[in-house]
């Protein structure tokens, strides 16, 4: 069991931490919730599955050692969808709280007025190729680390996975829905784009729940990425910015947040940086060093 132990990476580590944690909180809270055993069931079997992969570390199949470092990315997908499912366990939507502070700060609320003001349909496109940029983020500045700096990976992983699981803990402590269903749907209309909207409303069909606005985890990461990239790969900084600021507009302009929340994502994502590199620098690094 020890071997097994040792061969688990720091990434690892925060989804076995996340499952349990989420476990415990399932079951004090099972009789606000349903469906627990199912929950509970998943967990068991997401757990199962990160020592079963421990098996590929030596693979010499360039396929299962690909999945064995990547498959985060994808259990990241079901623990934000799950955060809907913990919604208004502890306490409930903070929307009209959020809303309030838009309206004292700017005198309106910009994510009603954003689109009304550039209602034109190609500025909608790039909203939408704004906002589906952080998707190619998320996939595409690990998979820069795995082929061109290997060696910065593991520590890469383990800040980009634990800030994600850190953004749904608060999701699921303080729950708010964003302006996409908090107001009504004839206000949240947005002018249509060519292509990136059709992608984005297919991707958002499946992925998108009624949860998760406060803070805006789309900026905070994205902050942290760009901090990766500056510390990593300076010359790629400003060809990702373009696109980074695009995604902090789009977040507003496609109703997904309030102004709000871009300011507290910002901020959020950097002390996130800041954390979990300081925490990987003092504990993880020795756990993957094993």
């Amino acid at each position: 069991m020890n071997k097994i132990l040792f061969k688990l990476k720091s990434f690892d580590y925060v989804i076995i931490l996340y499952s349990i944690i989420t476990a415990f909180i399932i079951i004090v809270g099972y009789n606000k919730l349903q469906n627990i055993l199912s929950h509970l069931l998943i967990r068991f079997t997401f757990i199962s599955i990160v020592f079963f992969l421990i098996y590929f570390e030596s693979s010499k199949n360039r396929v299962l050692l690909f999945f064995r470092n990547f498959y985060p990315l994808l259990f990241l997908s079901f623990f934000y969808g799950e955060t809907d499912y913990f919604n208004n366990l502890i306490f409930n939507n903070l929307d009209n709280i959020l809303v309030n502070i838009d309206h004292l700060i700017f005198g309106l609320q910009p994510s009603l007025t954003f689109s009304e003001y550039f209602a034109s349909n190609w500025f909608s496109e790039l909203m939408h190729f704004g906002y589906f940029s952080y998707y190619l983020f998320t996939i595409g500045i690990p998979l820069l680390f795995y082929i061109k700096k290997k060696q910065e990976f593991n520590k890469t992983m383990f800040i980009i996975i634990s800030s994600f699981c850190a953004y749904y803990f608060l999701f699921i402590i303080f729950p708010s829905i964003g302006p996409q269903f908090y107001f009504q749907p004839q206000k949240t209309i947005v002018p249509d784009g060519y292509l990136f909207d059709k992608i984005m409303h297919f991707i958002l069909e499946f992925g998108e729940t009624e949860t998760g606005a406060f803070p805006s985890s789309h900026i905070g990461l994205t902050v942290i990425f760009l901090i990766l990239i500056w510390k990593n790969f300076k010359s790629y900084f400003t060809i990702l910015l373009i696109p980074a600021i695009l995604l902090m507009f789009s977040t507003v302009y496609l109703k997904a947040h309030y102004a709000i929340d871009i300011f507290a994502g910002g901020i959020s994502g950097y002390f996130l940086y800041e954390i979990s590199s300081r925490l990987y620098a003092t504990v993880c690094n020795k756990i993957d060093d094993l």
